[in-house]
């Protein structure tokens, strides 16, 4: 298989990980500051993102 546009992390580059409810309204993430954060959809609009607390692993 052929990937067009693909780009790969650079050395150095954090990944936040992503969860994502099956309809996808509400997205949990880590923010750039390492803190675990979430964003969700209410009135057709996104409404966040807000912190839930703590900090990633």
């Amino acid at each position: 298989m052929c990937y067009k546009n693909v780009v790969g992390a650079s050395a150095g580059t954090v990944k936040s990980p992503v969860s994502m409810d099956a309809g996808a309204t509400h997205v949990a993430f880590v923010d750039g500051n390492g803190n675990v954060a979430n964003d969700w959809v209410s009135n057709g609009a996104w409404q966040g993102p807000s912190g839930l607390g703590g900090t990633s692993r």
